[in-house]
């Protein structure tokens, strides 16, 4: 055999089984074409198994040298297999067959080997294995191959990409391959006619690059445990994250309760003193209620800004006139007004609807109203606008002659408990506020000022629902209640249970002010001794010692005597989860402390035309 350009020569014994790494095809089959023509210029056999596409390239060249070599009377002989086809005839469940290889191939391999001559194949059914990433099954394929040539004498050359061994993780099936073979031949940057120093600064070159290589697999390895290490330490970073999350809800949860226990007195005794004509304290009964609604209204602001936080925020959509909103919205920021002597002037456009949470719209008008309130000197001017525009939009603002936002300012000013330098007391949660429950209607909140001392406009917009009046619900009529009027038509026997020893006696003097007769008692055990005082309606605080609220009703509705009365829950705990067990639990109502007068009364109102039509 001649000497070739890639280094096949006749050192190669007859019966060798040696493996090419190449990387480009047509050097590759310059290699093989050569290896072929060898044996039919000696009269043998060329055995060609390869892919369609090189059986194409190789056929033609090789099948002029048979018909010469015929002509030549010489016996050589060409057979030709694809690849594919013949290696499909020996697989068994992916696997080769040692039977079925003998058949498919070793019979081609038996019949030139008796024929005479050498016998040359080339195969490339190992590499299509390998291709599928069955390397296993191409390592036993060249097992079979080394078992055939203990039986008959040729030689076998095998051709892998090297792109199937790119990876480290193929070094070890590499290394079986180059195992399975008794020569191995280089890819083709290894020349037959390298001279030594050129094969030396290739191998020395190889080695630096291969040192270079483990450097860098070590390198991305430390990387890859320190990644590890942050994902691990980010893991534990968010459980302690939702652990602080979940106890800062349950702590604004408790605090919640806690500030409205107290509460709940005092405005019970402030109603007190209003219905019992007490017109020497007026001044101070309206501070007082400033007060307290102020406290009020930070409770719940507290509160919604968890659920916001959360994502626990629900709205309860209907047809709404702005017109009501801004009536509601005024009212609630009105005490700031008259505070500081403001003058207000509201702007509406009329027959202006939209589909949207009344309370929370009220609440986000109210926000920028009591915003406005404070950030204005006293008796500055505050204007409410409300139109239409032409993008089908409610645009609601709030503009006022106030202090003015610093241009620094404008972009947190929607911010969570970002105050600035404009800082006048509160949270810095109400335009926070804003901002959130706009987006939750679709849609969104701006604000504009020219600067210090040159006031401020803030506006909302919201998508239209309808313009069409008729398609509003019917309005809704409002309950108005006094004490004279109650009187006259109640008469419930009710009974309070409530630890907080002033919370009790102040809604049991107003209840009994209105009508009723009551009985306070102030524990669980209290409660489930009454005999004699059997009510129509038990006012039950959930928070008691021992036994709360939920457990006491259930034991109190075992008992014959008590099969009649209406049960109410009364807690400092309002969000939707709370009023939704206690709901479950049997609670006819869910009243939030400090109770609303009003409601109370209409609730107490209902409960007795109940009995008359009974």
């Amino acid at each position: 055999m001649r000497q070739s350009a890639l280094g096949l020569n006749e050192d190669i014994a007859d019966q060798d089984h040696f493996v090419r790494f190449y990387e480009q095809d047509d050097l590759l089959l310059t290699e093989v074409s050569e290896f072929l023509e060898c044996a039919l210029h000696a009269g043998g056999t060329a055995l060609l198994i390869a892919t369609s596409e090189h059986t194409t390239k190789l056929t033609s060249p090789l099948q002029r040298l048979h018909r010469d070599s015929v002509k030549k009377q010489q016996s050589g002989r060409l057979i030709t297999l694809d690849a594919e086809q013949t290696l499909a005839k020996f697989l068994v469940d992916g696997w080769p067959d040692r039977d079925q290889f003998n058949i498919s191939v070793g019979q081609f391999v038996a019949e030139a080997a008796a024929s005479g001559g050498p016998v040359h194949a080339f195969g490339e059914m190992v590499a299509l294995l390998c291709a599928e990433g069955k390397f296993d099954a191409a390592v036993h394929l060249e097992s079979l191959w080394n078992e055939l040539s203990s039986q008959h004498s040729f030689r076998l050359f095998c051709a892998y990409p090297t792109r199937l061994f790119a990876s480290g993780d193929h070094t070890h099936t590499f290394q079986r391959v180059c195992s399975a073979h008794s020569h191995i031949l280089p890819s083709e940057h290894i020349s037959a006619h390298a001279n030594p120093q050129e094969l030396r600064l290739l191998l020395a070159t190889w080695e630096q690059k291969a040192l270079a290589l483990e450097a860098e697999i070590a390198r991305r390895q430390r990387a890859q445990d320190q990644l590890q290490d942050m994902l691990r330490e980010r893991g534990e970073l968010l459980t302690q994250l939702r652990d602080a999350s979940r106890a800062k809800d349950g702590f604004l949860a408790m605090l919640g309760h806690e500030l409205r226990n107290p509460l709940a007195p005092i405005v019970t005794a402030l109603q007190l003193m209003r219905m019992r004509g007490d017109t020497g304290t007026e001044r101070e009964q309206a501070v007082i209620q400033r007060q307290v609604d102020h406290l009020v209204q930070l409770i719940a602001d507290l509160l919604d800004i968890s659920k916001v936080a959360r994502g626990k925020i629900e709205l309860k959509k209907e047809w709404i006139p702005i017109a009501d909103v801004l009536t509601k919205a005024v009212e609630m920021a009105s005490p700031l007004f008259e505070q500081r002597s403001h003058r207000l002037t509201v702007d509406a456009q009329e027959q202006l609807y939209v589909n949207g949470d009344g309370v929370r719209l009220a609440q986000i008008v109210s926000n920028l109203l009591s915003n406005a309130a404070r950030y204005t000197p006293i008796g500055g001017e505050i204007h409410l606008v409300a139109r239409r525009d032409a993008w089908e939009h409610v645009v609601i603002s709030v503009r006022d002659n106030g202090i003015g936002i610093a241009a620094n300012m404008v972009p947190k000013i929607f911010d969570l408990f970002f105050q600035g330098e404009r800082s006048e007391g509160g949270l810095g949660i109400g335009l926070a506020l804003v901002k959130s429950f706009v987006e939750l209607h679709g849609g969104a909140a701006s604000v504009h000022s020219d600067g210090l001392g040159r006031g401020s406009e803030f506006t909302v917009r919201i998508p239209v629902a309808a313009n069409d009046a008729s398609k509003a619900p019917n309005p809704r009529t409002e309950i108005t209640l006094n004490v004279a009027q109650s009187s006259a038509k109640t008469g419930l026997k009710i009974v309070i249970v409530d630890d907080n020893i002033d919370a009790a006696e102040t809604l049991a003097h107003f209840l009994s002010s209105s009508g009723h007769e009551v009985q306070v008692v102030n524990s669980p055990t209290a409660a489930m001794s009454l005999r004699t005082f059997l009510p129509d309606l038990a006012i039950l605080d959930i928070g008691l010692p021992v036994m709360d609220g939920y457990e006491l009703m259930a034991q109190l509705q075992q008992k014959i005597e008590w099969s009649n009365c209406v049960f109410v829950a009364l807690t400092g705990y309002g969000q939707d989860l709370d009023r939704e067990r206690s709901k479950v639990a049997g609670f006819r109502e869910h009243f939030v402390k400090p109770i609303d007068p009003r409601a109370l009364l209409s609730f107490t109102s209902e409960i007795v035309a109940a009995k008359k039509t009974a």
